[in-house]
């Protein structure tokens, strides 16, 4: 914590308050404060949202601090919670300065000054900078917010006397702004114009601001489903790819107005556990979930049990949209998932992958996985496996509890997010008849999301109509 700390100063369930287009007519509010500084998002997230948007990003590595090599979205989630700073606006930062969530090839200069900070208008690429570079830039940019916050401590010196202030009328670009809150003005003082700061509210409603939670399946009035990642909408371009990601229960049929508010992404061609081949290579993979897992070898795809019919050819092109998983080994017992019972004591677990994750509650199973078959299995035989977390519910699901006091939650990213009330849930085209019953138990495996409040005014409106 320190050093990171030291290397920063070497070189000097509510409706918002304010509407989620305010920035569009309203230069003095750019984010809320919360915005800025809530951390709260689950584990992995910046590196799954990267991954969702298909850039380039995503696949890249750099060096942390500590010499090790880190995938981007852990440095973003790292610093970004260690500094109180949201994950969420250094990923829309870094596409507002570079382009650098979105873009298949970017260049060595996008890179080495992702969060623009450092580099003054007008520079080039190659201004030499102690904050040049991806990790430099992460760290930089989420200490620069948290010391616009806390300039009164001793980390970050004595109060603060420079930039903008909120509630302190100045002229940016030849209009007068008076910024609404700190973060406005940390915006403001970060980046001194109007066009800039509209930019990035424009990425942070596109994102964030979506109604509908990642893992929500939506569909058009054709019959199309899509599903919700990264706030992009991803058509599922065949049955098998639907009928194998998505229980046909959790569809919602939404209003056009609606999926027309929403940013497309990469179409879901494959079934879940499809086995492709890249011709040319000959590599095969087994796609599951947005990964794509090589094969270690031929001996160890016919070891575990798969049918080398069942491998299609592939372009390389169709598996763009695929992050790289973790290759299949001898050690990958149960790749695709299976539900063992121990025969003694009865309790049934989840293995894959050579985990084996316990089942606290049949609630699980009964949502969602009412067709897959239980194999009873000896003490023996789970001992094998290494014992990881308990199985959580899967994205989508719709849960409660005696104890929650009549709240209900939807899963997202492993979350649970409170849904603000009983209009935001029948405005959202949730069904009351999935809600899941469960235990406390089972409830206290998802951390509390953010809340769920509906849709924004123009869509929720078409869509309150269509639920009715």
């Amino acid at each position: 914590m320190k050093k990171f700390l030291l290397y920063f100063l070497a070189f000097s369930l509510l409706m918002p308050a304010v509407p989620a287009n305010a920035a569009e007519t309203n230069p003095s509010y750019v984010l809320s404060d919360d915005d800025l500084t809530d951390t709260n998002v689950p584990p992995g997230f910046s590196q799954q949202f990267l991954e969702s948007r298909g850039g380039a990003l995503a696949k890249m590595t750099f060096m942390d601090l500590d010499g090790s090599m880190k995938k981007p979205g852990d440095i973003i989630d790292y610093y970004g919670k260690a500094m109180n700073v949201n994950p969420k606006f250094l990923l829309a930062l870094i596409q507002k300065e570079q382009s650098l969530v979105d873009d298949r090839n970017p260049s060595a200069c996008q890179i080495d000054w992702a969060a623009g900070y450092g580099r003054p208008d007008g520079s080039t690429c190659n201004t030499v900078h102690p904050a040049r570079g991806f990790t430099a830039q992460i760290i930089n940019a989420a200490a620069f917010v948290e010391c616009f916050y806390r300039d009164s401590t001793e980390r970050c010196g004595s109060r603060r006397a420079f930039g903008y202030f909120p509630g302190r009328t100045t002229t940016i670009d030849n209009q007068p702004v008076t910024p609404a809150n700190i973060a406005t003005a940390a915006m403001y003082t970060y980046n001194p114009h109007l066009h800039g700061n509209a930019l990035l509210r424009r990425i942070w409603d596109r994102w964030f601001s979506v109604g509908y939670p990642d893992g929500s399946a939506l569909a058009a009035s054709d019959g199309t489903v899509y599903l919700i990642q990264g706030g992009l909408k991803r058509k599922f371009a065949s049955k098998s790819a639907l009928a194998t990601r998505v229980d046909k229960n959790k569809i919602i049929p939404v209003s056009d107005t609606v999926l027309a508010s929403l940013e497309s992404g990469a179409d879901i061609a494959f079934a879940d556990y499809s086995l492709v081949r890249d011709p040319a290579t000959g590599t095969v993979y087994l796609l599951s979930g947005d990964k794509k897992r090589p094969i270690e070898s031929m001996s160890v795809f016919r070891a575990i049990g798969f049918n080398p019919e069942e491998i299609d050819d592939v372009d390389i092109d169709d598996l763009e949209p695929y992050a790289d998983g973790d290759p299949i080994t001898l050690k990958s017992a149960y790749p695709t998932g299976a539900l063992l019972q121990n025969n003694k004591t009865g309790g049934v677990y989840f293995v894959e992958d050579g985990k084996k994750m316990p089942i606290i509650d049949a609630s699980i199973m009964k949502a969602d996985y009412p067709t897959k078959r239980i194999s009873v299995v000896s003490p023996e035989t789970l001992e094998k496996y290494e014992t990881a977390e308990p199985l959580k519910f899967k994205d989508g699901d719709l849960i409660t509890s005696p104890g929650s006091n009549k709240a209900v939650y939807v899963v997202s990213n492993g979350q649970r997010r409170p849904i603000v009330s009983g209009e935001a849930f029948e405005q959202l085209g949730y069904s009351w008849k999935r809600i899941i019953w469960t235990t406390e138990a089972v409830m206290a495996l998802h951390p509390v999301g953010q809340p769920v409040t509906g849709l924004p005014t123009t869509a929720g409106a078409s869509q309150t109509a269509l639920a009715r």
